[in-house]
């Protein structure tokens, strides 16, 4: 985990971090912190998506900060981040927080600075 928090790790290692072996809210953390890295590229944030789509088909985990990095992401496209709004897992709040994270891209947003739309849930 505290690999994961090195903005200079590099995106192999931040893959290879994910595939470690964690309790349920450590996992969920390093999603969030995976998530927002200014290292973690299209390939990196593919890996967390698929974990975020895990968690939310399962409806027993909440990743809902991880998911509202993902939607900061510009290297995700629109249509990968908002069919988490779909799943499940997906509260009413967070469906609509994923379409304003998304539509608030316009540009404006660089890699791994989203943090400030995320809400303390």
């Amino acid at each position: 985990m505290a690999v994961a928090r090195r903005p200079q790790a590099a995106a192999g290692t931040l893959v290879r971090v994910l595939d470690g072996d964690y309790e349920t809210w450590q996992f969920n953390d390093l999603l969030r912190v995976v998530a927002g890295h200014p290292n973690a590229d299209r390939g990196v944030l593919l890996r967390v998506l698929h974990h975020v789509v895990r968690l939310l088909e399962a409806a027993e985990v909440r990743p809902y900060v991880a998911a509202l990095a993902l939607a900061g992401r510009h290297e995700l496209t629109e249509a990968e981040v908002l069919r988490l709004a779909a799943l499940p897992g997906s509260s009413r709040r967070l469906r609509r927080r994923l379409r304003t994270v998304v539509a608030g891209r316009g540009g404006q947003l660089l890699p791994g600075t989203v943090t400030h739309l995320m809400p303390q849930l």
